[in-house]
């Protein structure tokens, strides 16, 4: 198989462009329930502590997925050696 080096930077500047929108979307979702707390607050009477475990909860659930995200990612993608 020939390397072409068109396609390896083709190849690189899609999987940059891909992280890069992974990052902006959690960004935006971080940013968007900032906006939205303040209806549920007044909708559900939430305390402080309630109301910083549901703008939190966003980002614990991130743990679990950045676990799953790397051992996902360590067996399709990498090789022992």
């Amino acid at each position: 198989m020939k390397h072409n080096p068109t396609n390896s930077i083709l190849y690189l500047v899609s999987a940059c462009l891909v992280a890069t929108l992974g990052g902006m979307l959690f960004g935006y979702d971080t940013g968007v329930i900032n906006g939205s707390l303040q209806f549920v607050e007044q909708r559900f009477q939430l305390s402080p502590e309630m109301k910083g475990f549901a703008a939190s909860s966003a980002l614990l659930a991130c743990i679990p997925g950045a676990i799953l995200a790397g051992l996902f990612g360590d067996w399709l993608g990498r090789r022992k050696t």
